[in-house]
């Protein structure tokens, strides 16, 4: 038997990815904002099953135009008043940016303005319709430029995923929170440029009693999104040195890009006008990426992310396991749901062995024919298996993957428009279909952004395959306008010269002005990953995700949303 691949105190401590994954769920939908989901579909005339077809474009509502209809599900969502907890000039921004996330420090600009952080705690609800609270960061850009007076536009930020129940996206510049990494970048990307921006720690966070977190949870997360906004909004309105415009643009990154997306659904369904969206790096086609994961390509950071998915999405749709013992192996499923979100950061649950490192799978499971060659398939993966100490029971995965070959996906069968399968039977499956993004057209101008070798949130199988949807239906004639930029063009050769940047329906209208700036983030992209290269090798994969993309993204979004600006 191979030897499992070592991995090193120095990868251990460079594995701190703030990423996303796609796993489990099921329930029946019957919200406007949900893809309706049956287990029969409906027959047609040569007895074939029916094809899923995404939601058809309805006119895009005016831009600016409030709509007087509830986009919260609760009456207020207010608990308190705000408490301002920062203050910075746009220099001190710059100065905490280089310690609490030097990467980003290296491509940064100095913003337009100051801002002031204030910390917000509002009225949420549970996956089983549960009131709780939450809190979120607002952050109000001050100064005397006029990017940072009068109306300023908002922008409705969605974090990444994080284990450590403390995570607290207000406390900007903090290194003793992990959220400063991130939070301290958004302030000095987005708030320091003008906009006021609102952040959602998301409940089962910070100072939420939910004592879960409902992790891609396309329902939740969305309506958790809107009760966010809100109650800042309500608070802007009383602060009379404050003023917002009608412009809403909705951003996020990894967990935070399927969270941006889905609210952007949840949003224009509600007849509520989104002025632009940003996904970054986020698992949209949850099914295909599922499957690529439970078929062997391992993502980065797997084994911490599978049961986060696993337990939360259990509380919704209670037929992901009985018992966690069902799914998790053991020394693992003892623990499992006490310590996630909980106490412990993600280094603290490796060393203090409570999760393995990478090993998601067993390899090379000994009876199990259809796991014999795919584990791993590919030797590029093989950090993800181990012969003991893995995370994933091989009965659990041998029935995800029967179930993958008995109703497979759109993107296995390598369909022109690979939509999510029409009518899987595993749990898991049926449960990463209800919150699969493909089946959902935009209204609203859209720009997914990433980077085509991310080793945590495949590229290709998710950012890629909803533009390969949306082309298809913007040629048949649907009011699209969608940008889809890869921020890596490192390897264009041997990804045969696949375009890196792609404008789909109205978004051509852009080329032009968008295309010197996108190729002055790819030329700042390469360097640092270059030079990233060169000082740690392969290693390099481990900050692709946290901590290369997300820079190159946020400069590509300040350039994309002012097109929108007025």
């Amino acid at each position: 038997m191979k030897a499992q691949i070592l991995v090193t105190q120095k990868t251990l401590l460079s594995i701190l990815i703030a990423t996303t994954l796609s796993t489990v769920g099921c329930k029946k939908s019957d919200n406007n904002d949900e893809v309706n989901q049956t287990d029969k579909p409906k027959p047609t005339q040569n007895n074939k099953p029916q094809t899923n077809k995404p939601q058809v474009n309805k006119p895009t509502p005016k831009p600016n135009k409030p709509t007087n209809k509830p986009i919260s599900h609760l009456k207020s969502t207010l608990i308190k008043p705000a408490k301002t907890v920062g203050r910075f000039t746009r220099y001190q921004l710059m100065e905490k940016l280089k310690t609490t996330s030097p990467d980003a420090h290296k491509v940064a600009k100095v913003g337009k303005c100051g801002v002031i952080v204030k910390k917000v705690h509002y009225k949420t609800l549970g996956v089983k319709g549960e009131v709780t609270n939450a809190t979120t960061a607002l952050m109000i850009p001050k100064g005397r430029s006029s990017e940072c007076q009068g109306k300023r536009p908002i922008f409705l930020y969605a974090h990444g995923t994080i284990v450590n129940k403390s995570y607290d996206f207000s406390e900007v510049g903090n290194k003793k929170n992990t959220a400063s990494k991130m939070s301290t970048t958004v302030a000095n990307s987005f708030a320091s440029q003008g906009y006021i921006v609102v952040a959602p720690n998301y409940a089962g966070y910070d100072e939420s009693k939910l004592n879960y977190h409902p992790y891609l949870n396309a329902k939740q997360q969305s309506h958790e999104m809107a009760d966010a906004l809100v109650a800042t909004k309500e608070v802007l309105k009383k602060d009379k040195r404050t003023d917002f415009s009608q412009q809403l643009f909705i951003g996020g990154y990894s967990e935070g890009g399927h969270v941006a997306l889905a609210t952007t659904r949840y949003l224009e369904n509600k007849g509520y006008p989104v002025t632009a969206t940003v996904p970054m790096s986020g698992p949209y086609a949850m099914t295909a990426f599922g499957d690529e994961i439970f078929n062997g390509k391992v993502n980065l950071g797997a084994t911490v992310f599978a049961p986060l998915v696993a337990i939360n999405y259990n509380k919704d749709y209670g037929n992901i396991y009985k018992k966690p013992s069902d799914v998790i192996a053991e020394p693992y499923a003892k623990d499992i749901e006490k310590i996630i979100p909980g106490k412990m950061k993600t280094m603290d649950l490796f060393l203090s062995l409570k999760l393995p490192m990478v090993a998601l799978f067993e390899y090379k499971p000994k009876d199990r024919p259809l796991l014999a060659n795919n584990s791993p398939a590919d030797p590029n993966y093989g950090y993800g298996f181990a012969p003991t100490n893995y995370l994933i029971k091989s009965s659990y995965r041998e029935s995800y993957l029967r179930d993958a070959l008995a109703n497979p996906d759109g993107v296995a069968q390598n369909k022109a428009v690979p939509l999510p399968p029409a009518n899987p039977k595993h749990p898991l499956r049926k449960a990463l279909k209800i919150n699969d993004l493909r089946l959902y057209l935009p209204k609203s101008p859209v720009m997914l952004c990433g980077g085509n070798q991310d080793p945590s949130v495949a590229f290709d199988v998710n950012a890629g395959v909803m533009a390969k949807i949306w082309r298809h239906y913007a040629n048949k004639g649907e009011k699209l306008n969608v940008v889809v930029f890869d921020v890596d063009r490192t390897n264009q050769m041997s990804r045969n010269n696949h375009p890196t940047v792609e404008y789909i329906g109205q978004a051509k209208t852009m080329k032009s002005t968008l295309k010197p700036v996108f190729a002055k983030v790819q030329d700042d992209f390469e360097y640092h990953y270059l030079q990233k290269k060169s000082s740690s090798g392969e290693l390099v994969g481990l900050s692709y995700h946290g901590s290369l993309t997300p820079p190159a993204c946020f400069e590509a979004t300040n350039a994309y949303l002012k097109q929108f600006q007025k």
